[in-house]
């Protein structure tokens, strides 16, 4: 969820086929399917939007005669169907804004027939882009305008808009998560592979580490060549890499997620990830330095991972890798010079670690931290922090009201955006209807706008702060006794 200058944005991620997190059965193909299927579903969903629209624009040229600019895009489309357009023109003669329309829909790169799945095709004259039929969509707009029919321009086509801009041609943004220690072994698998002796890498201290992690990062050099295997572990994270590599030269950036890192616990589960981003082309060499082409993103999990996260970001945000790639990514998004780190906070570990009310403790405690230090580098460096909630569904795994979660969460970590997870039987219950659905999504639309607005003018007061630590410390002994 994010608000700006216009209408608050709401944009769809998933970690379904993209969350290994050491499961084996998650594999590159998987992943590889799951990005088609997005694709094709997103597809799917504009294809149904631009039929009905289609349906409600049978204005006659009899009456309304068509303006030159949607004569020229309908001419457009025309030529670059060839035969495809002719079916089209032969239904709705008369109907010129009908016709141009189901134009559109003739040039999604996607093949929709009753009864079986939707198929991605790649043919000439098919849109490439969504930002080509969001172009097709405007010009479309200005001529109902320029014809008198405004409310048809404001009430019919701005809401196809509105989808476009949300699903794109992706659905959702695809995560790829996976454990560091499971990130570790292909690491040891690689380097011993190159050459290089990292037997017991595992071992080695982070001074060592980040040693040879640093070093290798300003080369723009692989270790292997593609065809090359390292190890299972090395091949199963490479496939993955690889197959976000190809998507990425085919179709951009849309669709593609970021690069999570659960059970971050030290700056070298980070860069790691970099290392390993080299071997599949996703850490590149450009004029500002070495980038890597997708976001990593830690996820703090456990409560001593928690406490020690503000100090582990502020290394890693101080790499230069790190801050040619925000600035990489910021450009690319069309916000140059604003650059935005997540940060992941897990729930579930933190309860099994400490308890309900330390895990939430713990949780309040590190934003916090983070918050004061985003703030010193936004006042020099202008990065911004976007928290990234991953909640379960039951109260262990940090469930509850949406509504009232967003609310609590301490002062400046919200402004504007906020990133959650719904999973499990949450989504059925709060989705499967299309009108609860709704419903849920206004309540986090609205209580991001109310968390933002409405935020506390100054920070807990030192009493509560001392009572809350107190609290936790006898919580936590009580629940560890148990355990």
């Amino acid at each position: 969820l994010e608000t700006g200058p216009g209408v608050p944005s709401l944009r769809f991620g998933t970690w379904v086929g993209g969350d290994r997190d050491g499961h084996p059965g998650v594999t590159a193909e998987v992943t590889a399917e799951t990005l088609e299927r997005l694709r094709a579903n997103a597809l799917v969903v504009l294809h149904r939007q631009l039929n009905t629209l289609a349906e409600r624009l049978p204005l006659s040229e009899w009456i309304q005669p068509a303006p030159a600019s949607l004569c020229t895009l309908r001419d457009r489309m025309v030529e670059l169907l060839g035969e495809a357009a002719r079916p089209v023109l032969r239904m709705h003669p008369g109907e010129p804004w009908r016709q141009t329309v189901e134009l559109m829909a003739a040039r999604l790169p996607v093949e929709v027939h009753p009864g079986q799945l939707a198929q991605v095709r790649d043919e000439p004259g098919c849109y490439r882009k969504p930002a080509e039929l969001d172009a097709d969509l405007q010009t479309l707009q200005t001529s109902l305008v320029e014809a008198g029919a405004r409310r048809l321009a404001d009430h019919d086509v701005t809401p196809v808009r509105r989808v476009l801009a949300t699903v794109g041609f992706h659905l959702a943004h695809l995560d790829i998560r996976q454990n560091s220690a499971f990130h570790d072994r292909a690491l040891r698998q690689l380097l011993c592979t190159a050459g290089i002796d990292a037997s017991q890498w595992e071992e080695w201290t982070e001074t060592e580490r980040l040693r040879l992690l640093e070093r290798e990062i300003r080369s723009p050099r692989p270790f292997l060549h593609p065809s090359a295997s390292a190890g299972p572990e090395a091949d199963a994270v490479l496939g993955t890499y690889r197959v976000l590599a190809e998507h990425l030269k085919v179709h951009g950036v849309d669709g593609l997620g970021a690069l999570i890192v659960s059970m971050t616990r030290r700056l070298s589960d980070l860069l790691g990830v970099y290392v390993l981003a080299r071997e599949a082309g996703l850490l590149r060499l450009y004029p500002e330095g070495m980038v890597c082409l997708l976001p990593v993103v830690p996820l703090l999990e456990t409560v001593e991972d928690l406490e020690r996260g503000p100090e582990m970001l502020r290394a890693f945000l101080e790499f230069p890798v790190t801050r040619s790639s925000l600035s990489h990514h910021a450009l690319r998004a069309g916000r140059p010079g604003r650059l935005l780190q997540q940060v992941m906070v897990g729930y579930s570990d933190s309860n099994k670690d400490g308890g309900i009310f330390t895990s939430n403790w713990e949780l309040y405690r590190a934003e916090v931290a983070l918050v004061e230090d985003f703030d010193r580098l936004a006042n020099s460096h202008n990065i911004q922090l976007r928290m990234f909630h991953g909640r379960g569904g039951t109260v262990g795994r940090g469930g509850g009201p949406s509504y009232q979660a967003i609310l609590a969460q301490p002062p400046g970590t919200v402004r504007g955006q906020i990133r959650l997870t719904e999973q499990g039987e949450v989504i059925g219950s709060k989705y499967a209807n299309p009108e609860i659905g709704r419903r849920n999504l206004e309540t986090l639309v609205a209580a991001t706008l109310e968390a933002t607005l409405l935020q506390p003018t100054k920070p807990a007061s030192r009493a509560f702060l001392d009572a809350a630590a107190e609290l936790s410390e006898a919580s936590m002994g009580a629940y560890r006794s148990l355990v």
